[in-house]
């Protein structure tokens, strides 16, 4: 990965790899830079946006934050410490909702977490909606309606399904579209046994 400075009002010091401004602001005054990064994978480059997202509050993702942090639980606490942490736990949440068709409308689920379990695992996502009851509870009702509508009806030794388990794991993407992974879902918890 190569990163580069754009509209930087102070000159960017690179040292030990670290990446440093020097920022002296008078009241009122504020101060933006924007770092864009390549990211490069053998031979190919994966440019970053052109632009600087000077107006990140106007971006797609800051409207659907905002969406999210009218529809959760609010907390009112002169405890600046709590309310920062209260929000950024919600920022995070919001990070790992994950649409899902239901029966008949969209529903949110969370995810397992960031980057590899963007999906929905059943005791995680059951465990995290309780987790969440207070704050969010539509992820317990699109955890419960895509667990239950996707409840194993028959035995299907691939994926390790049996009447009534619930799915351990289910990805979508290539692999899984040509059934080249049990993932469709997977019912299977691995477990692991220690012997004394």
């Amino acid at each position: 990965m190569t990163a580069s400075v754009a509209r930087a009002s102070s000159k960017a010091l690179y040292a030990n790899g670290r990446l440093s401004f020097e920022v002296a602001l008078q009241p009122g005054e504020a101060w933006h830079s924007c770092l864009l990064s390549v990211l490069e994978d053998g031979e190919q480059r994966f440019q970053a946006p052109r632009d600087c997202v000077k107006a990140a509050s106007k971006s797609r993702h800051a409207e659907t934050l905002s969406q999210w942090l009218r529809t959760v639980a609010k907390i009112e606490t002169s405890n600046e410490e709590f309310y920062r942490l209260f929000r950024q736990a919600l920022e995070d949440m919001a990070a790992l909702r994950l649409p899902i068709r239901g029966t008949n409308h969209m529903v949110f689920i969370p995810a397992a977490g960031l980057p590899w379990f963007v999906a929905p695992f059943g005791r995680d996502s059951l465990l995290v909606s309780l987790q969440n009851l207070l704050i969010y509870p539509e992820f317990a009702r699109g955890a419960l309606e895509l667990l239950g509508s996707l409840q194993a009806k028959e035995d299907d030794p691939h994926r390790d399904a049996e009447p009534g388990k619930i799915l351990h794991e289910l990805r979508y993407g290539e692999l899984a579209h040509f059934k080249l992974i049990p993932h469709t879902p997977y019912y299977a918890r691995r477990t692991r046994r220690r012997f004394i």
